[in-house]
């Protein structure tokens, strides 16, 4: 079943890099997903470098105008000594927009994502370090002021709950635009649905604050540097209540 996810996912990166810009819409945060779609015919190619000698590569395609598929894969210790250890699955994204932006409304989407971050930790736990985002919905709303201002916020309910947190949790963000090619993201995830005093993931300590810098070279390749579980939500003396660091790399296209 693995090695037939991996073959489809390679084809379909294969079939992305095929094809031969305008510019789309911010469709993610540092984690968090926004209402923005990459439009009919567009695709994204990206890599995240992430904690433990993590690497997470992941292509998306808008099918419509409201309509985008993604799928990811990845795995830890792949960068440095020992064996990899590979994700249980590949993670499959879709999002569908069902309302636009307009001068006074927010644009409203709803989607589902099963690629949590960090490594995959399986029976009994059957979980990322961050639960995948599962069901979501989310409104975006962008202003100009000295420069693009963009604030999201969402309600999502993941499908990783084996430890019995079946509770509906929610997110927000923001994206200041410094210049025209620099970006400041920030997302606080209130991980209500990981909150439990176990010794293990989150503590109940603030939930999930995330900060980062987006650099986008002509509208088509960006570069980001991200911090991540800045609250420290974790227990202390584990790698679950320090501070992450990622670096991510994206490749946006058209047909």
């Amino acid at each position: 079943m693995r090695r037939a996810s991996l073959a489809v996912f390679t084809l379909l990166c294969c079939f992305a890099c095929s094809l031969a810009g305008a510019e789309t819409q911010t469709t993610e945060l540092v984690d968090a997903p926004t209402a923005g779609l990459p439009g009919k015919g567009a695709y994204s190619l990206s890599l995240r470098m992430q904690p433990y000698g993590g690497l997470l590569g992941g292509i998306t395609i808008g099918l419509a105008e409201r309509l985008a598929l993604g799928m990811s894969y990845g795995g830890t210790g792949i960068i440095g000594y020992g064996t990899p250890d590979w994700n249980a699955q590949v993670g499959v994204q879709a999002r569908v927009r069902l309302l636009d932006e307009s001068y006074v409304a927010p644009a409203i989407a709803i989607g589902f994502d099963s690629q949590g971050f960090g490594a995959f930790y399986r029976d009994p736990y059957e979980r990322y370090d961050i639960k995948s985002r599962g069901f979501y919905a989310v409104a975006s709303k962008n202003y100009i002021f000295l420069g693009k201002l963009g604030f999201h916020a969402g309600a999502n309910y993941s499908l990783e709950r084996r430890d019995d947190q079946k509770v509906v949790d929610f997110y927000a963000g923001l994206e200041k635009g410094l210049s025209p090619e620099l970006s400041f993201l920030a997302d606080y995830d209130f991980a209500f649905n990981d909150n439990k005093k176990d010794s293990l993931f989150g503590e109940n300590k603030g939930g999930y604050l995330n900060a980062g810098v987006r650099w986008t070279y002509a509208e088509r390749l960006s570069i980001e540097f991200d911090m991540k579980n800045l609250f420290r939500n974790g227990m202390e003396g584990t790698d679950w209540g320090r501070i992450g660091r990622t670096f991510k790399i994206a490749y946006l296209d058209h047909f």
